[in-house]
């Protein structure tokens, strides 16, 4: 299978708001996207990266999106793993909730594909912060569609 990104609940995350950002990145990115809850024991924040990758060593790209409670918003690593904290975005509003883990995922799906930070009103924006992933879309400008395109395909591109 040529498995694109596999989205993976973490710490109190439910597999079904992870389908939601899985219609999202197929949307945005194209598919195929599979969500997979799996067991792994608990982990500090920056662990996590390192399970992720372990568990799924064959898939490009592993996005793990959870209630983390420490840590930075977007946690990557090896070039194809990346973790959401879902705690950070947490609003009273749920759509406003989903939209940012929407941006969140997909900008995190940017960075293990190569994309650097954008200056145009691209998800590629700094996201630092809730207020400033607010302000971005949730789609890619047309520069970094472009070029997360052709890295979609590259045959035989490594991973991020």
């Amino acid at each position: 299978m040529d498995l694109r990104v596999r989205l993976v609940p973490l710490e109190g995350m439910e597999a079904r708001f992870l389908h939601p950002l899985a219609a999202n990145v197929l949307e945005v990115i194209g598919g195929p996207v599979m969500v997979e809850p799996v067991p792994l024991a608990k982990k500090r924040p920056g662990d996590w990266v390192a399970a992720l990758g372990a568990a799924f060593p064959d898939d490009r790209w592993v996005v793990g999106v959870g209630f983390l409670s420490r840590g930075p918003l977007i946690a990557f690593g090896g070039g194809r793993v990346a973790v959401v904290r879902a705690d950070r975005l947490i609003d009273s509003d749920g759509r406003r909730w989903l939209s940012r883990l929407m941006k969140a995922v997909n900008h995190a799906i940017g960075r293990l594909v190569g994309l650097e930070a954008c200056p145009s009103d691209c998800v590629m924006g700094p996201v630092d912060t809730v207020q400033a992933l607010d302000a971005r879309p949730r789609f890619f400008c047309d520069g970094c569609r472009k070029a997360l395109e052709a890295s979609l395909r590259a045959p035989g591109s490594p991973p991020g």
